[in-house]
């Protein structure tokens, strides 16, 4: 049955019947079309051609002009219809050059064979070429690794995504089972991208196609309302014209007829009240002739009407209309998608009484399309970004979109309301995500296409006055960087955006959707103290990332994570260099960060190389423009590296050196003896090392106080003067002293790594006496007067003022401030080691 159908719709098609009629034509009044062609073309003008050489070449240059198309078109798409009547007219003019005596035909002087009239075969030879090619030859496209997810419907059970199919094999059944002497009309009631187009094609899939005859109209086509009565009834007549010869007629007349009631409707003029009279039982009669013709098909009649609320408002009555009214046909069911509130908004701006009743009576079934839980738009999500990032979505994507975090949940799951949301966020992330995959965070960058997709306004506010509603106040952390926060108000403590929005209704924005925009924004820029210390490097609420999120594109201030990640791939020196570059740059807090965030280690090369740099990163300078800010040197946190290195319960001797503790204490070791003078950071982080109570450093504690001393000692035999490196080295060798009670540990004092004072005293003797006095004579600004005062430093480094009273009178620096120094230190022993007033006449800062 179903192929006998599909014949008679090829059959009935207008191209199909006119095709038959052109040949029908041809072949009966060949004789009259005979003695028109002669009296119009061949005798006036065809007969006057003569076989020259002049001539010949005319027509040679037309039938290479026409060869010259298919070069020029080679990818033209042939039109069908123009193809088929190419080929009638080259078969029906080759029966009359071949077979025919009714006409002579002029041949090239050069090619006896050949007419002159043969030349316009050209043309549709070439089209015919063309459109065989286009057929037959095609090519294919073939799709890249990024591309768009469509916006395309449900089609079948196999595709369902929402879960739909049950309820809509439900509903087909009812209509399969049912029938009526009038029409029966389901409303599908659902909000925008809720999968009203979906559950309707289930729909159409589960209803017995044999006994039913299915009609698809497209309402919002039409754009006035005669439209849609004329629109609607073609659609129905051709639909059905394959079942009944006559009813496309009487559907055409029922269709005027109504459509001359609107018009005369519309003018209210006497006249067209005596015309709507006289048509009123006019279309009573076809009515009735319409639903026996209906009756005697013997078949189910579904109409289903798609985005009715896509139509305008004028339009949307008159569908109604005709589906409570004029096309209140015989076993016919409307199926009709809309959104209620937009139809009910539409009619009470008709003037419908009680709008809210008259929809209910004109559909004696609603659906409300079922609700489905937000776990299954989170899996269409998945099976989207699946697609669309083929390469990246396991190790990149997908640990953000199944993590348990609140952040991620907002994103994906409380934001995005239906599966055409889900789409539009996809191809969204799809075209803008895909060149910074690696370089955002995937959680953050999701948080603001959903702003930027379901709040465009709020979007460009924030990036285009992110001065006012973004603050880095009181958000500076040690060896981080400040990040943005929601701006407040400082009395009230609310959100400036929240009350920006509040403030300006013409924004747009639903009160209902202010409170999830809030969250949604807080989440991003937090300010809390814990989740801002731990939140990516990448994200958007540091503001050297923050440009990039609305750029879509990585700037030149940011460190992109895949050149991090193939310069810990490459060997040392390069690594190394890359380093050195990126600080050049400005890049150091960036660097850093990627260091801070690497906990694991792929081998003890990876282990070794990660190490190695984090102590050559430490030791380079900063910029020079930005040393008066952070200092000399880049520096590095000594808790992670602590941690990073710590070989607590052998974790890393076991795991990157096969248990070898000796091996990693080697590498360690290494490490410290081949810095390079100052010592700077390495003697910084031995100090820590010597102070933090910890049985996880590799090298034993009299091997880390060595180091401190060692450092001290090199740095005393190269250097002639007293400079701020040799206080700290010396400062360096202190250490921490603690002991053991049961489960209690104690600290025992600060103490001097024994040798340190005995080389910093030969220190001062040898070369920088005048310096170190001048070091440790302050002026004391708590007095009016002008007073001085001896740093007790001097009693850590020669355990007593006693002790350092020799070096004061028998130093062997003799100049006017020694001298005058030794009166000085003097007067203050003898004012028990108190300020006094002193006059150095000017020597002790020159």
């Amino acid at each position: 049955m179903k192929k006998i159908n599909h014949v008679l719709n090829f059959l009935s098609q207008k191209s199909i019947i006119a095709f038959f009629f052109l040949v029908c034509c041809a072949i009966l009044l060949h004789q009259p079309f005979e003695d028109l062609a002669s009296k119009i073309l061949v005798q006036p003008l065809f007969s006057k051609i003569e076989k020259r050489t002049i001539n010949d070449v005319v027509f040679g240059l037309i039938a290479l002009a026409s060869l010259l198309m298919l070069r020029k078109h080679k990818q033209y798409v042939a039109s069908g219809p123009l193809a088929t009547s190419s080929a009638l007219a080259v078969a029906l003019y080759l029966c009359y050059r071949l077979f025919s005596e009714r006409w002579s035909f002029t041949h090239y002087s050069v090619a006896s064979n050949l007419a002159y009239a043969d030349t316009f075969l050209a043309y549709p030879a070439v089209y015919m070429g063309l459109w065989f090619r286009s057929r037959y030859n095609r090519r294919t496209l073939t799709l890249g690794s990024v591309h768009l997810a469509t916006d395309e419907p449900i089609r079948t059970a196999d595709s369902d995504a929402l879960g739909y199919q049950d309820y809509a094999a439900t509903v087909a059944t009812y209509i399969n089972k049912s029938s009526f002497n009038h029409s029966f009309a389901i409303g599908v009631n659902g909000a925008w991208g809720s999968g009203k187009t979906s559950f309707i094609n289930l729909i159409k899939e589960r209803i017995d196609s044999d006994d039913t005859i299915l009609i698809d109209f497209s309402s919002w086509n039409s754009t006035t309302p005669n439209a849609v009565v004329t629109d609607f009834f073609d659609t129905v007549q051709e639909a059905i014209a394959p079942y009944y010869s006559s009813l496309a007629q009487l559907l055409r007349s029922y269709s005027e007829k109504l459509i001359s009631i609107n018009d005369s409707d519309i003018t209210k003029s006497i006249k067209s009240t005596i015309t709507l009279v006289a048509g009123e039982s006019s279309i009573k009669e076809l009515y009735k002739q319409i639903n026996k013709a209906l009756s005697k098909i013997n078949k189910r009649i579904v109409i289903f009407i798609d985005d009715l609320d896509r139509s305008d408002k004028s339009e949307i009555l008159e569908v109604i209309r005709l589906i409570r009214n004029n096309a209140d046909f015989y076993n016919t069911f409307f199926v009709v998608a809309y959104d209620r509130n937009y139809v009910l908004e539409a009619l009470s701006q008709q003037n419908i009484h009680n709008h809210t009743k008259f929809l209910e009576k004109i559909f004696q079934l609603e659906i409300n399309l079922p609700y489905y839980k937000a776990e299954r738009l989170l899996l269409h999500l998945e099976s989207q970004l699946a697609k669309l990032f083929p390469n990246h979505y396991d190790s990149v994507i997908k640990p953000a979109i199944k993590s348990d975090s609140y952040r991620s949940n907002t994103a994906a799951i409380h934001h995005l309301e239906n599966i055409r949301e889900v789409t539009r966020f996809s191809n969204s992330l799809s075209l803008n995500l895909s060149k910074l995959l690696n370089e955002v965070d995937i959680v953050d960058f999701m948080n603001i296409e959903i702003i930027r997709m379901k709040y465009p306004v709020i979007y460009e506010l924030l990036f285009k006055k992110s001065h006012i509603f973004l603050s880095t106040k009181d958000t500076y952390v040690q060896y981080s960087k400040a990040r943005y926060k929601l701006a407040t108000e400082e009395k009230t403590g609310k959100y400036l955006i929240e009350n920006y929005i509040i403030d300006n209704p013409n924004l747009s924005i639903n009160k209902n959707d202010i409170t999830q925009i809030i969250k949604l924004l807080s989440d991003i820029f937090t300010d809390s103290y814990i989740n801002s210390y731990s939140s990516s490097v990448l994200s958007i609420a540091f503001p050297s990332n923050f440009r990039k999120y609305s750029t879509y594109a990585l700037l030149e201030d940011n460190l992109s994570e895949v050149a991090f990640s193939r310069a810990r791939a490459s060997e040392q020196h390069v690594f190394n260099q890359s380093i050195e570059e990126w600080c050049a740059k400005g890049l150091s807090w960036e660097i850093r960060q990627r260091f801070l965030d690497i906990h694991q280690f792929d081998d003890r090369e990876d282990f070794e190389k990660i190490i190695t740099t984090i102590f050559n990163f430490a030791n380079t300078p900063y910029p020079e423009h930005l040393s008066q800010v952070f200092g000399t040197l880049n520096g590095y946190d000594k808790d992670d590296l602590r941690n990073k290195i710590s070989d607590h319960e052998n974790r890393i001797s076991n795991k990157y050196y096969s248990k070898d503790k000796v091996a990693y204490q080697e590498f360690i070791r290494n490490l410290f003896l081949s810095a390079k003078h100052p010592f700077r950071f390495e003697s910084d982080f031995i100090e820590s090392i010597n102070s933090y109570f910890s049985d996880g450093f590799p090298l034993a504690t009299e091997e880390s106080h060595s180091i401190a001393l060692g450092y001290f000692n090199q740095h005393c035999n190269v250097s002639e003067s007293l400079t701020r490196d040799t206080w700290e080295l010396y400062h360096n060798c202190k250490y921490k002293s603690w002991s053991r009670h049961g489960s209690t540990i104690h600290e025992e004092g600060r103490k001097t790594i024994e040798g340190s004072r005995s080389i910093f005293i030969e220190f001062i003797k040898t070369k920088v006496y005048t310096d170190f006095i001048r070091d440790i004579t302050n002026k004391e600004h708590r007095s009016m007067d002008e007073k001085y005062t001896v740093s007790d430093i001097v009693t850590d480094i020669f355990g007593s003022w006693n002790d350092f009273k020799p070096l004061v009178h028998n130093n062997k620096d003799l100049n006017s401030f020694t001298s005058l120094f030794s009166d000085f230190y003097d007067k203050f022993v003898e004012n028990n080691y108190k300020p006094i007033a002193y006059d150095f006449q000017g020597h002790k800062d020159s």
